[in-house]
């Protein structure tokens, strides 16, 4: 079976043979040109069939870099393709969904897809038993990886959008290139960035190596960028599972060149796991430090609200001491005598006498212009 390797050997698409030997493979171009992988080297051993992509590959992530070609790198991959990643979509090319034509090639395509991932399948388990036979070491534990793709999440770990798939040890995304392995063994710690869900709909991961903790280190840490918030509870929860490998999260992004050369002074100075820094003031133990300001920020609302109830509340007792002081002075001031309903009975007889004068006047004047009133009418009448 003709596989192509990745990267190339030479300039241009590389294709051949891998085998597999005592003590390591031998791949082997169509040209001649040979390529040897000690299985000593190889700290992980991934196997992706082609389920919904366009490749079945082998993947082989290493302990120490190698030199192919003109690249230095970590992870070499052997691969077959299923389907061409390209199409004609010239006039010509057009078929109907139920053109018998394509209906056989949807057919040949699903055949292919399973006598290649079966291919595979029994390379990597013929390996496996070469290894054993030899007494041999490959990968972790003399086993292969699968990616989960139940677990999958979109992100950027480099310049665009792929599919980062969780394994066992791994976090992985080997169909795209540059690729991305990032062994859980080797992390120090996560953190996840921009966590405000109320602004943001996506969140960044970044990955702290333990390597990254030593002073000669120049290594900025690994990030994951634009993660769909849906996906965060899930993440949490793979993390939660490997049980060795702890995390925090945080509002906004970090200076990671600036954060871990603290990180670095501080372990040297040897304080970096101590509640107190050298001047004896208190400081987060550790990772912590990621996460205070945002703790801060969460607390400090609760506080304000608490204080706003709490002059709210006093000045709602002032005012209300205030008021029944009030009503209380006046209530002081205010004495009922005996008088008050003479002073009625008195205020009633002046307001009758004054609508009699009222009536007088109003008499006096018909009487001057030559008119009578209805009470002298009245008074004839009787």
């Amino acid at each position: 079976l003709d596989i192509s390797m990745r990267p190339s050997i030479r300039k241009g698409k590389c294709v051949g043979r891998l085998s597999a030997h005592v003590n390591g493979f031998r791949f082997r171009t169509n040209r001649g040109e040979v390529f040897d992988l000690l299985y000593s080297n190889i700290k992980h051993f991934f196997f992706q069939p082609c389920e919904k992509e366009l490749i079945v590959l082998i993947h082989f992530h290493l302990h120490n870099p190698m030199l192919i070609g003109r690249t230095k790198t970590r992870d070499v991959q052997f691969y077959a393709e299923v389907v061409e990643g390209s199409t004609a979509l010239d006039s010509s090319s057009k078929r109907g969904m139920y053109d018998p034509d394509e209906i056989d090639e949807e057919h040949r395509e699903r055949q292919l897809r399973k006598k290649l991932n079966q291919a595979f399948k029994s390379f990597c388990n013929q390996v496996l038993q070469v290894v054993e036979n030899n007494s041999m070491t490959i990968g972790q534990g003399n086993e292969y990886d699968i990616p989960y793709r139940a677990l999958g999440f979109n992100g950027v770990p480099n310049k665009e959008m792929v599919l980062l798939q969780p394994t066992v040890y791994c976090l992985v995304n080997l169909t795209e290139t540059p690729f991305f392995v990032v062994s859980m063994d080797e992390v120090e710690h996560i953190h996840f960035e921009r966590t405000d869900f109320r602004v943001s709909k996506t969140f960044d991961m970044v990955f702290i190596m333990k390597t990254h903790l030593l002073p000669d280190c120049e290594d900025i840490p690994k990030r994951v960028q634009s993660i769909p918030v849906d996906k965060f509870d899930t993440i949490k929860e793979w993390i939660h599972e490997k049980g060795d490998v702890t995390f925090t999260k945080g509002t906004t992004p970090l200076n990671w060149k600036m954060v871990m050369i603290g990180v670095r002074e501080e372990l040297e100075a040897g304080i970096f796991w101590k509640n107190m820094d050298q001047d004896g003031e208190p400081k987060p133990i550790g990772w912590h430090f990621l996460s205070a300001e945002d703790e801060q920020e969460e607390e400090d609302p609760s506080a304000d609200e608490g204080s706003q109830y709490e002059e709210s509340s006093a000045e709602s007792e002032e005012s209300e001491d205030y008021s029944m002081d009030e009503i209380s002075d006046e209530s002081e001031g205010f004495e009922p005598s005996e008088s008050d309903g003479d002073d009625w009975d008195a205020l009633h007889a002046e307001a009758a006498k004054s609508d009699k004068q009222k009536m007088r006047k109003e008499v006096e004047r018909e009487a001057r212009e030559g008119t009578k009133s209805p009470q002298r009418k009245r008074r004839k009448r009787r």
